[in-house]
Formats: C-alpha cells, structure tokens, sequence
C-alpha cells in the first residue's frame, strides 16, 4: 500500500507528561516567555543613551521627570545608573507590567536649557554622563520626558543594535525667542572605550547652518571634526543661532554608538504656534530599507510633515510609485541636497480644502530613512487639548516582523498619564481581510487571552497602493487602554506598529517595536554552536562561529541568569573586538566579533544545575541555548489516551471540542532532538496540517494555562 498510494503510517504511542518537576527549568515554557521577544530585537540586557535637553520654561517649578520604563515576559532586575552623577537604582519587573524609574532632569540629562534665555551651546564632552540600563533577562526600554506641558519619548535601542553610521534627523530652530535658541541637539553616548567619531555637518533650508565647538571653531554644513570618547561619556551637539538647522548630519565612528535627536521646542512647520518638545533615538544606517508604509495620525485635520534622508548619494525617492524628489547627497549637506521635506500629501486642495490625512508608501532605489513630524494644534483649529509637535522615525518593511511586545507610556504605578494612546498596525492583506491569525493580548491581565485583531478592534483597514515582493499590506488604527503590556503576533504577515498619543497640552510618538537586522549583509545562516562534553556535564567549554560569507557578526550571547542556576558562564575569547562591560567583564563588540569560545562550569559539583543561553547575530537570527537539568518535550512517560482531545491522520491532527472546553490554547510539535517543527494557536483552528514532515518520531504538545499534555507519534512515509 505504501508503494501505491504513498500514504502515511502513523503509529501512536500516547502518552502524558505535567511540566512541574523539580530542580530543573522547562524549556518549553522558557521558549513561551521569551518568544515575543526573540522576535524583536529592540530588546537587550544593555542599553546606553542619553536625552537631549527639554523646553523647561512653562513648566517650571512642577515636578517633572525623566521616566525610564521598562517591561518584560519574565521577573528580571533591572539597574538604570548615570554614573558621572552619582545616580544608581535598581528595581525588579513585574512580568508583563511595567515598571518605571523617574529621574530628576537634572540627573537624566547632561546639560538643562531654556529657550526663552540660553543662546548657543558649543559642543562638549559630558563625562560619563551617559544613562546605562542594565539587566540579567531581556528588557524593552521606552523614554519618556514628562513635564507639565510638554513631552516626548522614545524606543530605546540596545547596545547589541548600535551601529557605527548614523545621519540625524532633526527640525529647524523656530526663532520665537528674543534672548535664547529654541534649538536642536544630537547627543551623542559611547558604549564602548575609546571609541573615535567623526561628525559632518549637515544644513537646513536657509544655509546659514554652523555647529560651535567648544574651541570656538565652527564647523559650517560640510565641514567636519572628530571627538574621542570613553564608555558613558557624552558629545552634546547643536547649532549656532536662531532658524539654523542639525538635520543631516554624519555621524561615523570605529565602535557602536547611540544617537538621540531632539528639539527643546519645536514647531512643525516654523510658524505653527505651540511648540513642544520632540526626541527620538536615531537608527543605524544599516538598518534602513527602501520601502516605508507612512501612517497618518488619529483625529488630525492635515496631513503631516516627512522629511526623507539618503545613505548613499543620487537616490531617487517615490510616493506611491510616482517620483517626489533626487537626494544627491548621503548626508552633510543642506535640505534639497540631503534630504527632502514635503507632506505625506499635500495640505490642501486647488480649492483650498483640507486633503484628509492618508496612508502613503514612500519609496527608493536606494536605503532611505523617514522621519515624521507631526503638527502643532494650531493647524487643528487651535486645539491643543489633543494634539502636539513629535517626531517619529519610521521603520522600514524590510524590517518588519511576526510578533511585537510592547508597553503603553504609561506605568501602573504612575502619574500624569497620558489619557490617549493608539497603535498603527500594519499587516499583510492579500486576501483583502485582516488574517485570521493576526491576534492581540493584553498581557497585564491575570489571565491574558489571544484574540483576533478584527473581532477586537472591527474589520475596517485602508489597503497600501504600492505591494512590497508582490505583497499588499494595509494600516489598521487600534486604541489603547493607558496602561498595560500588549502582544500583536501572527504566523502568516509581517508586522508593523508605531505607538503614540495626547494628553492636554502634550504628546508622543515612537516605533511600537522594531528589528536592527543588517540589511546591508543580509545574513540568512545562524551562528553555529559546537561544544565538548555532555549537555549536564560539570564544565562545558564550547564555541561560536559566525565567520561565513556575507556574515553581519555576532550581536548579542549571555546567559539568562534569572532563569540558570549552579552554572557560571564565561566568554573566554574573542577573535577580535573585545572589550569589557560595566562589571569589568570580558565581552565583545556588536557585529565586529564572529568567532568566540565559552565556557559553562557546575558552581557545585554536588547539585544538579541548568543554564539557558540565548545566541543572536546582526540579522536577526536567534536561538536559545538550554544546558544540565532540563525538561524537554522529550521527556515523557506513557499515561493515558489523549483521544478526547485529537485525532491524528495521514494529512492532519483533527482538534477536538475537548480541546477548547479544558482551555487547550496552542499545540506544537518537536522533532527528538527539541526542534519545534510546527507550532498552532489552535484557538483559530480545527486542524493542523501534518503533510510536510518527513519520517520520523515527534512529540505533540497541547498547552493550556496550568497544563501540558504530550503524545509521541511515528511517522513512516
């Protein structure tokens, strides 16, 4: 029958497992916990930063803060330090809450500034000035500067992302001050030793731009000057006078280094009364794409204002597959030059009637970056009870990905909340209907349930003109409660989200969450592990090679203290880039380093000990590593027939109503060396297809809150 009809046979061995054992960690529920994770990599356990000054004149004499705020899948402890100022704190999260750290601006920032008296402030280094976050498990960090009238934040980016090329993206002074500059700053936070920058100045739309040394020299739009940093320290830079402009700047280094633009008070455009203040953290030029969908924001009367930078130089740039404009030059030169300025679309019409605010791709022959500045209330018929100046960077399709986790601004603990906030999703459509399995969560809650985007938040979405690879995506708008950790996640489209909101008088925007992978390198192969010995043994010496053709380097590996126990964990060499951390250990550089050797060593010979690893290079690929006593899908004892709750045929596994009634949510599959082969939200289905495994033995798992059952089944073809 096998040679005639080809079919499967498929016999049946049921058996049961309940994954409570003692003294060992689950690795399946470790892979649960860190999965929205491992598929963003805006998340890190080291993060350097530092947060260009804020408009403090209106709000002076309040209590305003500097928020740092933080969220995980799992308990982790968490330090936020600034060293050169004395200022060390240390907190545990809440697993799926967020947790927050209000520093005083006099500690966040390096320097405070006020527009209505301070003139121009001469680049300087601010010794370890830096802010520096720190924790054992993984993290997403957000900023938020929160004063009484006036606010911003920004998604923090990991040190395992940094890159080595910037061009920032600012906004003009809006000279509305007789006494002092309303100006743009670019700050500039080693994370690593000795690490030497060099700056070109870029321009703004009038050609009278300068940035002032604090030698006096000025460095005039394509002029350059170099700086030397440590790890911690900061180069603060701005302009020179009133309506000059910081935009397009190079910023290239010899190590990894973290860029945050920002403008004390900013009006979009100059001339739009109600200035606020905008910050965001740039993103490394190997990060762009050549495809961006634009997004408007809720409840805006115009569309918003974009400008467009180039990395390299003649880059034609489109809206909706129709030319808008030529970059000549990839960075250090003017407006027009450098980079464009224009609407998402045009304010108004031949009649002068306001153009609704609308979704637009914008495009290139080249990697581009897209800034969004979002107008001040007076364009709203002077509200400003909901609206205010930001700045959002874009992120690139090319960077997208299948699940995001990601935190209101708004902590549980905290105050001054902001009392709107949305979320723009966009998501594959080519079925012309929101997928199926595009589902949502709100994790906070004590027993979060998955459910489908379009049953949630309604069906309506507005379809992208221009498709990416012969694929139509499309925006939904999702509000949000004010506080709370959520999940977006889909097996089947690519995600992208940017999160923003209001408040009176105040505002922010930022990428919800986002993928660095090195799109230049465009690494498809995962670093290879070897090690000697066994998975338990007392020492486990191993080694990472990530030295193949078109290899983008290793990003981030570190053992996962919070859930390892009775091992310690060594990198003992680098082939190159090696420098040290904050606690004087031996670590290696983000993308320079591609060969490594590490060792695992029992603490106590005497007990047993287990040690999760977690492995990523520069492109996105990732894995966890589990050594010592470990519980695996493969570990099960034969029980009882779980016939209640599946049938298993030559094509599919049939789900059961069982199923659902016992509160089964996800079903997956494990090859016997613990590969998830297949892996089902079978709140969604009846069926799960089994027609492209080869033969074999695989474990079958049916999870739900509190249980985990488990089958083995052979496969013959």
């Amino acid at each position: 029958m096998k040679a005639i009809y080809n079919f499967l046979l498929i016999s049946l061995i049921l058996t049961f497992c309940s994954i409570n054992a003692d003294g060992a960690v689950d690795e399946q529920e470790v892979k649960d916990k860190l999965s929205l994770l491992m598929g963003q990599n805006n998340s890190g356990t080291d993060y350097w930063f530092t947060i260009p000054p804020v408009y403090m004149d209106e709000s002076a004499g309040f209590d305003n803060s500097l928020k740092i705020l933080i969220a995980s899948p799992v308990e982790t402890e968490v330090t936020v330090e600034v060293k050169g100022k004395g200022y060390l704190q240390t907190q545990k999260t809440i697993p799926d809450n967020v947790i927050e750290f209000s520093i005083n601006p006099n500690i966040a920032q390096v320097i405070l500034h006020s527009g209505m008296r301070d003139g121009a402030v001469p680049a300087k280094v601010y010794k370890e000035a830096g802010i520096h976050v720190t924790s054992e498990a993984p993290i997403v960090v957000y900023v938020i500067a929160r004063y009484k009238y006036t606010s911003d934040g920004f998604l923090a980016i990991p040190s395992s992302a940094l890159g080595t090329h910037y061009i920032n993206m600012v906004y003009q002074e809006p000279n509305i001050s007789n006494n002092g500059l309303f100006a743009p700053f670019t700050g500039v936070t080693a994370a690593y030793d000795n690490t030497e920058i060099n700056f070109t100045m870029g321009g703004g739309p009038e050609g009278i731009d300068a940035s002032p040394m604090e030698n006096g020299q000025l460095v005039h739009t394509g002029e350059s000057t170099s700086q030397t940093l440590n790890q911690g320290d900061v180069w603060l830079l701005s302009i020179n006078g009133p309506r000059q402009d910081l935009s397009g700047s190079i910023f290239k280094s010899d190590k990894p280094i973290s860029v945050v633009s920002g403008i004390n008070c900013a009006n979009f455009p100059l001339g739009n009364a109600w200035c606020d203040y905008t910050v965001e953290m740039e993103l490394p030029v190997y990060s762009w794409g050549k495809q961006y969908y634009v997004t408007p924001m809720n409840g805006r009367i115009y569309n918003g204002i974009i400008r467009i930078f180039a990395s390299e130089d003649n880059t034609n740039v489109y809206r909706d597959n129709e030319l808008i404009g030529n970059i000549a030059k990839g960075g250090g030169a003017t407006i027009g030059v450098g980079y464009i300025e224009t609407r998402v679309w045009p304010k108004v019409d031949e009649n002068g009637n306001p153009i609704v605010p609308h979704i637009a791709t914008i495009h290139s022959d080249k990697p581009i970056a897209v800034m969004y500045y979002n107008t001040g209330g007076q364009e709203d018929n002077g509200n400003t009870q909901n609206t205010d100046p930001f700045m959002m960077t874009f992120t690139p399709v090319e960077q997208f990905g299948n699940q995001i986790y990601f935190a209101s601004p708004n902590s549980a603990t905290g105050t001054n909340l902001f009392p709107e906030n949305y979320v723009n999703i966009i998501f594959e459509s080519t079925s012309n209907e929101i997928p199926d399995d595009l589902l949502f969560a709100d994790l906070s809650k004590p027993t979060p349930t998955w459910v489908k985007v379009k049953d949630y938040f309604g069906p309506s979405f507005e379809n992208f003109v221009v498709p990416f690879n012969g694929r139509l995506f499309a925006n939904k708008t999702l509000k949000l409660a004010n506080e709370g950790v959520f999940g977006l996640k889909s097996t089947t489209t690519a995600i992208g989200a940017y999160s923003y909101g209001f408040g009176p008088y105040d505002s922010y925007g930022y990428p919800t969450a986002a993928t660095f992978d090195d799109l230049v390198a465009n690494d498809g192969k995962a670093p290879e592990v070897t090690f000697s010995g066994a998975k338990d043994a007392d020492i486990i010496t191993g080694s990472v090679d990530d030295s193949h053709s078109g290899s983008s380097g290793l990003s981030q590996f570190y053992m996962l203290e919070s859930m390892s126990t009775n091992y310690s964990f060594e990198i003992t060499s680098v082939d190159k880039g090696i420098t040290t951390n904050s606690k004087q250990e031996p670590t290696f550089i983000p993308g320079q380093t591609k060969k490594l050797n590490w060792t695992l060593e029992k603490i106590d010979k005497n007990k047993e000990g287990y040690a999760v690893l977690y492995l990523s290079d520069r492109s996105g690929n990732d894995e966890l590593l589990f050594f010592g006593n470990t519980l695996t899908a493969t570990s099960v004892t034969p029980e009882q027939t779980l016939s209640e709750y599946m049938t298993v045929t030559e094509s599919n596994i049939q789900i059961l109503p069982q199923t659902m009634a016992d509160g089964f949510t996800e079903l997956s599959m494990f090859s016997l060396d613990g590969s998830k082969v297949i892996s089902a939200n079978i709140q969604n289905q009846n069926s799960v297809a089994i027609t492209s495994l080869k033969s074999g033995t695989y474990i079958i798992t049916l999870k739900s809150e509190s249980r985990l059952l488990t089958r083995k089944i052979n496969i013959v073809k």
